[in-house]
């Protein structure tokens, strides 16, 4: 859900930021300038490991389906084709980016273009739908698993990380009263993530995941928590966590974050189910997908790799997207 609502925040605050900055602009320059930028961001890694995964056949649903993948569909697949999101084993993970791709499409106008003061209500809108899209799926003993990964169940998410956007560049961002309520939201979404921490731990894993607090209200939960956090974070008050962000440690991993996370569950498949044999038989150790030992081998690999792409592979096409002669060739 924190990755949500980082997406919502920041996606929206580019928007708002690019609507600010030339409110001249045509709508088809402004949603072609948006695109652009997002494609040149997500679209060479995310395809070149696709590539990968299909050609060396980590996972034969992913190739089955691999027309989703391309169109960011997957999450769609695997509740309407599928099992479940687990069979796509290597790529199982990419459903968010999905989510978020299929947000980009219908945000990016609205945000651009609808009216300033519409903006606060279609957010809630989609909140609102999200949450009673929950609500009546589970009355309707409808799986967990469909309500957890289909697009509508996470716009609330996408919707608190809009609403901070809008809120830090609004004239509320430092009334008292505003920093109050936020802080009281925090402080109540903290307090229900232990109760629900608790549950966990009292309930069977089958009854906790189908249950109303799970399915329906525990997102609520993390994604207030993280949402008051960014706005503490976005208007200057959160100094400690903003020193702590800022250690170079942090700063590293977050520069590479998005490798790492098209990356992970790539290398965990490759190195558990087409190198575990060599790495019992050389040095006596068997992997297996999860674990903790697995878990610091894979991340080792996974950082080197995610390092490697982002000097040499995402970084020079993040700089070619900022040159005027590729702009002017499209």
């Amino acid at each position: 859900m924190t990755f949500f609502v980082i997406s919502g925040f920041l996606i929206t605050g580019i928007l708002m930021d690019q609507r600010q900055r030339a409110p001249e602009m045509g709508w088809k320059a402004h949603l072609k300038k948006f695109y652009i930028r997002r494609a040149f961001r997500i679209f060479p890694l995310y395809y070149l490991t696709l590539l990968f995964v299909v050609g060396i056949g980590i996972t034969g649903a992913v190739r089955t389906d691999v027309v989703w993948h391309i169109l960011f569909l997957n999450n769609l697949s695997a509740i309407f084709l599928r099992d479940g999101i687990g069979v796509y084993g290597a790529t199982f993970p990419w459903w968010s980016l999905a989510v978020e791709e299929q947000f980009y499409l219908c945000w990016a106008p609205l945000a651009l273009f609808a009216p300033r003061k519409w903006l606060p209500w279609i957010v809630a809108s989609a909140a609102i739908g999200a949450f009673g899209f929950r609500l009546i799926g589970w009355l309707c003993d409808v799986s967990a698993g469909f309500l957890f990964i289909f697009t509508l169940g996470n716009l609330d998410a996408l919707a608190a990380g809009c609403t901070i956007a809008l809120l830090v560049r609004s004239r509320f961002s430092l009334a008292p009263f505003v920093s109050s309520v936020v802080k009281g939201l925090g402080v109540a979404a903290a307090g229900g993530g232990v109760v629900l921490m608790f549950w966990h731990e009292t309930l069977d894993l089958t009854s906790f995941r189908t249950s109303f607090a799970n399915v329906v209200v525990s997102d609520m939960v993390w994604y207030t928590l993280a949402a008051s956090i960014i706005f503490f974070l976005a208007t200057g008050r959160a100094r400690v966590i903003c020193r702590i962000l800022e250690n170079r440690v942090f700063v590293f991993i977050g520069k590479r974050s998005y490798g790492i996370y098209v990356l992970h569950e790539v290398v965990a498949h490759i190195l558990s189910t087409r190198f575990g044999s060599y790495f019992e038989k050389y040095a006596g150790i068997k992997l297996h997908l999860y674990g903790p030992l697995e878990a610091i081998v894979y991340l080792c690999i996974t950082l080197i790799l995610a390092t490697i792409s982002f000097r040499y592979f995402e970084v020079p096409l993040l700089k070619m997207r900022e040159k005027k002669s590729v702009w002017a060739a499209i």
